[in-house]
């Protein structure tokens, strides 16, 4: 009996998660509603308390249970050993194009002051370990097997998470030529950018 109402609740609390990130999708983290979510799940609001104590610990979960769906993105393709690094990092950005909650994840990080520093912390933590990492394990390898010139890895990690943060904006609110351009020659085009850069050596 114990075992089935522990897993009850927490059937009951990632469906919370689920609820509460599309609200957060839709319309940022005014919309996320504790009532709406209640009301979603035919339960009354003191009984939405039990699992989440309040809409700071929810938007914390939320946070984590998006690293997590980015985690995977990054793990499985950084497992096929047997592509080149750019057909890596390319695999990565054509998924994160067509992930939701990588735009949801953008807008996270600009409401992360929300968070207590205890939470803000464990965020940063999971952000390295869950996607930091696995990205600046794949420029390592890169390197090993002679793909890219020898280079500061984890400071171009990071530099390759940042040029991932324009996928979801180059649909939208940017200059009409690159509006119109096609998804994969979008991603094409920022992933020479990064591994090629922009200098020619004179001939």
């Amino acid at each position: 009996m114990t075992q089935h109402r522990e897993g009850r609740a927490a059937a009951t609390r990632q469906r919370v998660l689920q609820i509460a990130r599309g609200l957060y999708y839709a319309g940022g983290y005014d919309n996320v509603s504790l009532q709406a979510i209640a009301d979603q799940l035919h339960i009354s609001k003191p009984a939405l308390f039990y699992h989440f104590k309040n809409k700071q610990e929810l938007f914390y979960e939320m946070l984590l249970s998006v690293l997590e769906q980015l985690h995977e993105i990054f793990a499985s393709a950084s497992r096929q050993e047997a592509l080149s690094t750019q057909q890596i990092l390319r695999q990565i950005m054509l998924r994160l194009a067509d992930e939701p909650s990588f735009d949801m994840a953008r807008f996270m990080r600009q409401e992360y002051t929300l968070l207590s520093p205890e939470q803000q912390q464990q965020v940063g933590k999971a952000w390295r370990a869950k996607l930091l990492d696995i990205v600046h394990s794949i420029l390592e390898r890169g390197i090993a097997r002679g793909e890219l010139r020898p280079h500061n890895s984890l400071m171009a990690s990071y530099m390759f998470l940042h040029v991932c943060l324009l996928l979801p904006q180059l649909g939208h609110q940017v200059h009409d030529s690159l509006r119109e351009m096609q998804r994969n020659e979008r991603i094409d085009t920022l992933l020479d950018l990064f591994i090629h850069g922009l200098y020619q050596a004179p001939t």
